[in-house]
């Protein structure tokens, strides 16, 4: 017979690891919400991490976060600093999200 003592036992904080997938929204329920294709450029993206933020060409201070799926719905695989895009943005809980991107 096997005896195993939990009394050390570390249990793990309800939710926890959990939260950002609570936290998650599918930016294709925002479409309706989203203004017209506007000019954007990508400041950063990690395809690994599955997101990155642009910008607007008139705007360079605000990031817009943009999920792989918004990337992959636009017909893309990846992206680049620097490179133009039209985007639908949405105000997201965090902030601006876009919902829907095209090559430029």
């Amino acid at each position: 017979m096997v005896s195993i003592d939990l009394s050390q036992a570390i249990v793990p904080e309800f939710g926890r690891g959990q939260g950002s997938q609570a936290d998650r929204i599918d930016p294709s329920s925002l479409l309706e919400e989203a203004g017209s294709f506007e000019r954007v450029r990508v400041k950063w993206f990690n395809r690994l991490r599955g997101y990155g933020f642009l910008v607007r060409e008139d705007d360079c201070e605000q990031d817009i976060f943009v999920h792989m799926e918004t990337v992959r719905r636009g017909g893309l695989s990846d992206l680049v600093p620097d490179q133009p895009l039209r985007a639908r943005i949405a105000s997201g809980r965090k902030g601006p999200l876009a919902v829907e991107i095209e090559s430029a």
